[in-house]
């Protein structure tokens, strides 16, 4: 058994994980850190950065990686390994984690039943959409991937909240298939101090604004038709393009960015895709897309006057309608009393 342990001056005893004897036939490389860790004196080193450091010594068929705050249960690496093992056409695997205070006691609730929306049996291309979104679901110490996998992605080294994301993305993008199990592997404990706690939701924000940019960047590396038509699905230009057309994949991805989202990136993306002559009259001829189209669509306002906004919107309320009647005929009918009572 080849066995890893990164965590250098780490403020609080990361735990060690237990091996069963029935596993003694898999090399598994373990990665236990958290991401305050340091490094060197004043150093906060970051998650990305000290898995390219246990990459590089990994040697293990399997890669767990941890944090300080995550309490693995005795059979964590037990049931993971047994789920790829048993599961071939899967590259790497999320199992549950169960929130639990400082003194260790179960706060009865788990990452799968909290996270709103959640679906064990998702397809990559469901996350790879939700992902684009900036809606993360997966518990990053839940993981289990094969080391070859990880070691031929590219492990952002200066992202702090989104790191993790990227890990997930660059794998789905590449081929590689997820796999979930209901069972709780880890033990997640919440308190005040961590990054991800409720009193440092200001500055989690603000990385998360810039660190998105770096995130959604990465979508331009999309060459499969299925996993554009996920991600840009009311995208104005997806029914006019196939799996033929792989060239014009990002400029699709940009354009639905700035258009859906109105991230700055696209911007700058279509910007320069515009600004070459080549591509301009390329871009012309396939969509009727021009520099007068572009600065009529960075001048759209984002929220209810975007067009593909409202067209989301209106799906969302018919959906709601579907599932809630009575509570959405109560709001309307109390809404326009209320407007009626208080207009002019």
């Amino acid at each position: 058994m080849f066995y890893i342990t990164v965590d250098s001056k780490s403020l609080s005893i990361s735990p060690r994980l237990k091996i069963s004897n029935n596993l003694t036939a898999h090399s598994i490389s373990l990665a236990v850190y958290e991401l305050e860790s340091y490094l060197e004196e004043n150093m906060n080193a970051g998650g990305g950065f000290i898995i390219r450091e246990f990459l590089k010594h990994a040697k293990g068929k399997y890669s767990k990686l941890l944090c300080a705050d995550d309490i693995p249960t005795e059979d964590c690496i037990e049931k993971l390994v047994n789920y790829l093992e048993y599961n071939n056409d899967k590259d790497f695997v999320f199992g549950d984690a169960e929130y639990i205070n400082t003194q260790g006691k179960p706060l009865h609730s788990t990452v799968f039943k909290s996270r709103n929306g959640f679906n064990i049996n998702y397809s990559e291309n469901d996350l790879l959409a939700r992902f684009f979104k900036g809606i993360s679901m997966l518990p990053y110490p839940c993981v289990l991937v094969k080391t070859e996998d990880l070691k031929s992605i590219n492990i952002n080294n200066t992202l702090i909240p989104i790191f993790d994301m990227t890990m997930w993305v660059e794998l789905m993008l590449s081929g590689r298939k997820i796999g979930f199990t209901e069972d709780v592997v880890i033990r997640y404990r919440i308190h005040d101090g961590q990054l991800s706690g409720k009193n440092n939701e200001k500055i989690i924000n603000q990385y998360s604004m810039y660190e998105r940019e770096v995130l959604n960047k990465l979508f331009l590396k999309i060459t499969n038709y299925e996993q554009l038509k996920a991600v840009c699905k009311y995208s104005p230009y997806i029914d006019k393009i196939s799996q033929d057309d792989v060239k014009y994949f990002p400029f699709v991805i940009a354009h639905y960015a700035l258009l859906k989202y109105g991230q700055k990136w696209a911007y700058i993306y279509l910007n320069e895709m515009l600004d070459d002559d080549m591509k301009l009259k390329e871009l012309k001829e396939k969509f009727n897309f021009g520099i007068k189209e572009f600065r009529k669509l960075y001048s759209t306002p984002l929220g209810s006057a975007n067009p593909l906004n409202k067209e989301a919107k209106l799906i969302n309320k018919i959906l709601l309608f579907i599932r809630y009647p009575k509570y959405v005929l109560r709001y309307y009918v109390l809404r326009t009393k209320m407007r009626n009572k208080y207009s002019l």
